[in-house]
Formats: C-alpha cells, sequence, structure tokens
C-alpha cells in the first residue's frame, strides 16, 4: 500500500507520478491546457500520417509551431460563444444534449481546413504552413463539429474518388493479379466496399466471400469427438476473434480430413509454402496444410477448455477436466498436437511440449491416474515433460487409447509399437562386469564416457554400469576421481 501525495489515502495501486487514479482523473479533467495541447497533437499527427508518417519528427514539430501554447489558448478564448468556457469543453453525447439548455452543451477544437484537403508533399509547402497556422484553429460546438465530420465522411463516401483516379480497365486489371477483393482495394488504397460496389456496378466478375459451414454444437456436447478435438486445438489449433484454424504440416492432411469430417465443414483444406527464418527451425521453409472457419458458437464453447486467443505460453488445463470421465481422449489430442512418441529397439520416449504451468499440472495429472512413474521436466520458454521406461510409457499409451477411435495416424502407429516392446531384464555379474572393464580401452580424465562406452557393449545405460560399480565394489582403474561425481550424477 502507498499513500497519494495528493489526498494522502493509502491505495493499492498509485500511477508512476504518485497520484491515486481517482486523483489523476481528477487532474486530467481540471487541466485545460493539457487538453488542448493533447487535441492539436492529435490533429497534427494524423495530418503527418495521411501524408507521409516518416516526413518529420512530430516532437520537434510541435516545438517549432509558429505559436505557443498560451497564444492558442489566448486566440481560442477570443473566438468563444458567450456560452463557451474552459469547463464545458467535452464531447457530444445526444442523450445529454439539450438544444434548449446551453448548460448542456459541449465545445471542441475545429479547423477551418482537413488534413485531407490540404495534402503536402514536403514540411515546406505552403498547404503545410496553411495546416499548422495560428488561424486554422478556433472554437466549435462539440455537436456541430460531430455533424460536420458525418457529412464529410457521407459526401467521401458518395464522390469515390478513386474512379476518377483509376480507370475501369485497370481496376480489372489490379483485381485479376491479386484475386481477392481485399487485396484489390488494398493495392489501390480505396475502402473494400467501395471497390464492390464499383465491380457490381460496372458488372465486372469477382469472387464473393463464402460462408462455410460446419456443426457450431460439436463442442457443446460431451462425447470422445469433443474432447478429442477439444485438447488437439489446445495444442495445434489457433482461436482470433470468432475465427478457428488448424494448421499442420502437409504430411498430416489426411488429420485436417479427419477433422473437416467430424465437424462437417465445407470450408477447403489448402496448403501453401511458409517461410520460417527463426534459428531454431532446421529449414526455411515448409509446406503446411490448414482449414479455417467462422463460428461464434464454437469459439464461445471452448472458451470451457480454457482455448482462448494467445494461448500457448499461458494455456492450462481446467480443473473440472482432470476428473471427467472423457479426459484420455482430451489428453491423447493434446499429445497428438504438441507431443512426440518415439519407440526404437526396445526403447522408448515420449514427451509433450506445453506452458510450464501445464506441464507441472501433467506430472501431477499422470501420478493421479497411473500410480508413480519416472518422467522429467524441463523448464525453457516452454516446459517439456517426458518419460523414458518403457513401463510408464505402456501405462500412459494404455490410458490413452481407452474406448479411443480417434488418433494421429503417425503417432498411433508408434504407441502401437511400444506396446509391443518387451522391457529388457539383462543381468550384469561382477565376473562380466570385471572383465569389460580389463577390455575397455581407457578414455583418459572422461569417466561418463568410459561407463557409456562398457554400456554400448553390454547393452544398457551408463547410469547401470555405474549402479553395478558401487554394488560390486569395483574401480575402473583410470576413472577413480571422477567417481563420486558420477555416481551423484547417474544415481
Amino acid at each position: 500500500m502507498k499513500k497519494c501525495i495528493t489526498c494522502k489515502i493509502e491505495k493499492e495501486y498509485i500511477c508512476a507520478n504518485g497520484h491515486c487514479q481517482a486523483c489523476n482523473k481528477k487532474r486530467r479533467d481540471d487541466d485545460f491546457e493539457g487538453k488542448i495541447v493533447s487535441v492539436i497533437k492529435t490533429h497534427i499527427s494524423n495530418y503527418l500520417i495521411a501524408n507521409d508518417p516518416h516526413t518529420i519528427d512530430q516532437k520537434w514539430l510541435w516545438n517549432n509551431l509558429p505559436f505557443t501554447t498560451q497564444q492558442l489558448i489566448d486566440h481560442l478564448k477570443n473566438g468563444f460563444d458567450p456560452w463557451m468556457t474552459e469547463k464545458n469543453y467535452g464531447t457530444y453525447y445526444p442523450k445529454f444534449w439539450d438544444d434548449n439548455d446551453n448548460s448542456t452543451w459541449k465545445w471542441q477544437v475545429g479547423h477551418n481546413f482537413t488534413y485531407k484537403q490540404l495534402p503536402f508533399n514536403s514540411i515546406g509547402d505552403d498547404n503545410f504552413s496553411k495546416y499548422v497556422s495560428f488561424d486554422n484553429w478556433k472554437p466549435i460546438s462539440a455537436k456541430q463539429n460531430f455533424y460536420n465530420m458525418i457529412e464529410q465522411m457521407r459526401h467521401t463516401k458518395r464522390k469515390r474518388d478513386f474512379i476518377t483516379d483509376y480507370t475501369k480497365e485497370h481496376i480489372a486489371n489490379t483485381y485479376a493479379k491479386y484475386e481477392t477483393l481485399y487485396e484489390a482495394a488494398k493495392e489501390l488504397n480505396v475502402a473494400y466496399e467501395e471497390l464492390k460496389s464499383f465491380m457490381i456496378e460496372n458488372n465486372l466478375p469477382y469472387i464473393t466471400r463464402q460462408k462455410y459451414t460446419c456443426d457450431h454444437d460439436f463442442f457443446s456436447r460431451d462425447d470422445e469427438k469433443c474432447f478429442y478435438w477439444a485438447g488437439f486445438i489446445a495444442a495445434d489449433g489457433n482461436v482470433s476473434k470468432n475465427r478457428l484454424m488448424i494448421e499442420l504440416a502437409v504430411k498430416d492432411i489426411g488429420h485436417l480430413e479427419k477433422w473437416k469430417a467430424a465437424i462437417q465443414s465445407t470450408a477447403p483444406i489448402t496448403t501453401y509454402e511458409k517461410t520460417d527464418d527463426r534459428p531454431e527451425f532446421k529449414r526455411e521453409s515448409y509446406t503446411s496444410c490448414r482449414i479455417r472457419f467462422n463460428s461464434v458458437k464454437i469459439v464461445k464453447d471452448l472458451k470451457r477448455f480454457n482455448i482462448v486467443p494467445n494461448k500457448s505460453l499461458t494455456y492450462n488445463i481446467p480443473d473440472w477436466l482432470i476428473i471427467h470421465p472423457l479426459f484420455n481422449h482430451f489428453l491423447r489430442g493434446l499429445i497428438d498436437g504438441d507431443g512426440h512418441c518415439a519407440g526404437e529397439k526396445n526403447s522408448s520416449n515420449m514427451n509433450i511440449a506445453g506452458s510450464i504451468a501445464a506441464t507441472a499440472k501433467l506430472a501431477k495429472i499422470c501420478e493421479l491416474y497411473l500410480g508413480h512413474f519416472r518422467y522429467h521436466i524441463r523448464d525453457e520458454k516452454l516446459g517439456i515433460i517426458g518419460c523414458s521406461n518403457i513401463k510408464d510409457n505402456s501405462k500412459i499409451i494404455n490410458f490413452l487409447l481407452k474406448d479411443a477411435t480417434i488418433w494421429l495416424d503417425r503417432k498411433h502407429e508408434t504407441q502401437l509399437q511400444i506396446l509391443r516392446m518387451i522391457p529388457r531384464k539383462i543381468k550384469i555379474s561382477k565376473k562380466v562386469l570385471e572383465a569389460m572393464i580389463k577390455e575397455t580401452p581407457i578414455v583418459i580424465g572422461s569417466a561418463v564416457k568410459t561407463y557409456t562406452e562398457i554400456g554400448r557393449k553390454l547393452g544398457v545405460s551408463p547410469s547401470v554400469i555405474v549402479r553395478r560399480l558401487v554394488e560390486f565394489d569395483l574401480y575402473h582403474p583410470t576413472v577413480i576421481t571422477d567417481r563420486v561425481r558420477t555416481v551423484n550424477q547417474y544415481c
């Protein structure tokens, strides 16, 4: 708790300037000069951006205007109508405005020439000097200023300035080049709706935006399909406003076809080349496939699974889902999206990446459902939880595949392969280990490399060799000094 320097009351939140939020608001409301400076800066900023945002530094421009702040305020006050004061500067709200009661009226800073009427090429142009000049600013009724803006917008829309700048053939060729109204309008620097109206009036063919259908109640039901695809979207989906998109590597296009059939969508699956120059990616370009469509209902229903926009670094599994009887289907979808499965020569590895909070919770969930199992967690920007024990991985896979009918085919094949593996039961006697120590080449100064070489010959890991050395009280003649450190590392 800190004390506000104005009201002297301790508040939970104090702004950087030492005032509480209430006092800051009061200071802003009472700061007439600050309001005028802010609105003039906004007008000039819009003027610069409309012509060339890189023309000049705005701070430098404000400090070099041909008038001071006080001169501008005096100029505005000289133009006041009888009802205008410093206190009634503000915004026009129709429900609070009474034409018969001037105590409800507000005024604003207006200008004689708008920035659209005075385009400029450089700050030395007459138009630029005329726009920022002292006489361009005036006090005006907030209501009148509002309707002036509406009239200007309506007039601009009706006039269609771009028609005088471009021929019908040029517009048709631009559309043919980009094949979408949005990109063509962007290239021509015109509004999308204006270009669409022009195409209709001139009988120019164009492709309309298609509205794709889908099963909008898909995530309202509690069944295997709903929970599996919710888990997959939590891992590999993207939610933005009312749009849902799933994008995968082209090798998994068959999985997108399963999703399209399940959701009963008419949206197409598109493929395209994707570039990525981030150093963690091995290749600069990838061929991806995706499907996307809009559904307000689906985006809303996905929120119960904590699936929201920009979830990659923050996603966590909701508590209610952990004890749900269909949770294994959700987890299977999550692993199919963000997990990794590998099995070869009686060794297996399964891991999943996610937010640090999610991976920590997954460890507790696995212990809840499967009992004690061996796993490792790595925390970086994303958390990674993994398991390399065949028995534990078999328990995880059996849990995931219980009553399952939907999966990512290539990962499912690997999981079945892991289930067919037989855990190794290699017994290493003291006599065999002594003989192997004598035969193994000396690796000077590295106990780890020596134990790795012995383990490779016997078909076990270096940690097994270390444990047997301790058990049999054996020492390798070249690595005695590393023994304690190595035992601590592996055991």
